[in-house]
């Protein structure tokens, strides 16, 4: 190892903190073979079903032609080891497969330690719809060696992230050509999107790409709703006000508002009129807002007041008892001025929401809207399946104990699943039961075992093969359902101990 020990001094400590980088890379390249290797044996291990039935477990190929199929739930167990939600698993082993398979080079060079993974990870991304011939072609023309001070590097780690993407895509371009106008259009298609991610504070990040035509329309919109409300005395810079004309195109009522207020300015400068005259007969107190406010919230006041006289709005808000804190579900954590601010008006009813310990309990298999959304909100208003990321609102309610076998529709029996995992647990060997309301313990094929509660995931095992191998056997019906049968399950006594004592002591 390049590791050097620590208490160096002056430039011997920086040189210490590169030594432990490359390292690190090499540590990487040991995950990359690691991981290639486990979906390699779970794929040997995947039985294909007689029939495939809706929901039934597939192989799929994540990385480009020529890299091996892999089982679809593998994934989701990749995931649990890891920390990663379903997506970031899904894009680490699409890229260790490509690596392992088709840029066997650059995964040499990764470990070796002389090209960062992450730089690994972009061209294997960025190549993924070459053959493997083209790759090798790829390959030899970012991977050409130069003599630096630390020994030979490609010129791949030489170069910034920026220029490294235009070097792959020019080599891309070179070794497979140009793409056809029809190739280029459902490239363009199939990568629109539009994320939203809200953090704590007043200011969420919001990223898109949309079509051209769609996006210059867009930026000619916001050019304009950002003329109106400079007309209308909103002296904030163009940057701020062009988020808040996108802010408004969410809220038809509020352009309204605003569109209305704009004809009416102009037709009073054409009249002669002056500016102070509009604010004050729109019953403006000010121009001005007395206190600095983010977006929508920092409206000219009549925009504001005339919005207020139109409607009123009814905001879900839930109390964090540990930090105090309160969180609308679609916007995380708020203050009681950021709550009203996400409406635009202080015209704003708090409702209480749910007992969330309430034990709800229905004759039907469909779980009622109370029920539904009670279960959305136990797990901080996420898929109960470890490190899931998904949100509740939007996944499916699964019966724990199935219907079918006399598993009631009430809270201690069914929880929020999203899809994917709503799939594993019913046809991939994955195992919950739920001791107490809104505490989950799940078992996975491989053996690891997690408790998940209030949004977080705690592992309470290691990894193991099989729950044979430990001389456990495999559980009876209804193991994985009935939570005084927790000895079923893959866990040793100490285990079993520390599981129940954790639910028991709250």
């Amino acid at each position: 190892m390049d590791v050097l020990p620590l208490g160096l001094v002056g430039d011997g400590a920086l040189r210490a903190a590169v030594a432990a980088d490359r390292e690190v890379t090499r540590m990487e390249g040991a995950r990359l073979d690691h991981l290639a290797q486990y979906l390699a044996e779970a794929r040997q291990g995947y039985v294909a079903p007689p029939v495939v039935l809706p929901g039934e477990e597939l192989l799929l190929r994540l990385g480009g032609v020529g890299t091996p199929e892999v089982a679809e739930f593998t994934v989701c167990e990749v995931a649990g080891a890891l920390g990663l939600s379903q997506a970031a698993a899904t894009g680490l082993c699409a890229d260790v497969l490509d690596l392992s398979s088709r840029l066997r080079q650059v995964a040499g060079c990764v470990r070796d330690g002389s090209l960062p993974f992450v730089r690994a990870r972009m061209i294997a991304r960025r190549t993924r719809d070459l053959t493997v011939a083209e790759c090798e072609l790829v390959q030899a023309r970012l991977l050409q060696l130069r003599d630096t001070g630390r020994g030979p590097m490609p010129v791949a780690a030489l170069v910034p992230m920026g220029r490294l993407r235009h070097m792959v895509d020019q080599a891309v371009l070179t070794v497979r050509g140009p793409d056809t106008v029809e190739q280029a259009e459902a490239k363009g298609a199939a990568s629109l999107h539009v994320e939203v991610v809200h953090e704590a504070g007043g200011a969420t990040d919001l990223a898109a790409r949309l079509a051209t035509a769609d996006a210059a329309r867009l930026d000619a919109r916001l050019d304009e709703i950002a003329g109106w409300l400079t007309d209308l005395g909103d002296g904030r810079p163009k940057t701020i006000l062009r988020a808040v004309a996108l802010g408004l195109l969410a809220d038809p009522d509020l352009l309204t508002a605003l569109t209305e207020m704009r004809d009416y300015h102009r037709n009073a400068m054409a009249e002669g009129r002056a500016p102070d005259a509009i604010a004050n007969q729109a019953g403006a107190a000010a121009v001005t807002p007395a206190a600095p406010a983010a977006g929508v919230a920092g409206l000219p006041a009549g925009v504001l007041e005339k919005l207020a006289k139109m409607r009123s709005t009814v905001l879900y808000l839930h109390l964090d008892r540990a930090s105090g804190t309160w969180c609308e579900e679609g916007a995380g954590v708020l203050s009681k001025e950021q709550a009203r601010q996400i409406v635009g008006h202080s015209q704003v009813t708090i409702r209480p929401v749910l007992d969330l310990s309430e034990p709800l309990a229905y004759t039907g298999y469909v779980a009622p809207p109370k029920l539904k959304r009670q279960l959305a909100l136990l797990n901080a208003g996420y898929c109960t399946f470890p490190h899931c990321h998904r949100r509740a609102m939007v996944s499916d309610v699964d019966h724990q104990h199935p219907y079918a076998d006399g598993g009631p529709t009430a809270s201690l029996n069914t929880h929020r699943l999203c899809r994917k995992h709503h799939r594993a647990k019913d046809q991939g060997r994955w195992r919950v039961v739920q001791p107490a309301p809104g505490i989950w313990i799940w078992s996975s094929p491989a053996g690891a075992v997690w408790l998940v509660t209030n949004g977080t995931t705690t592992p309470l095992n290691g990894i193991f093969v099989t729950p044979a191998a430990r001389g456990l056997g495999e559980p009876g019906p209804g193991a994985g359902h009935d939570p005084g049968n927790l000895r079923g399950w893959p866990l040793t006594a100490e285990e079993y101990d520390v599981t129940h004592g954790f639910v028991d002591t709250g």
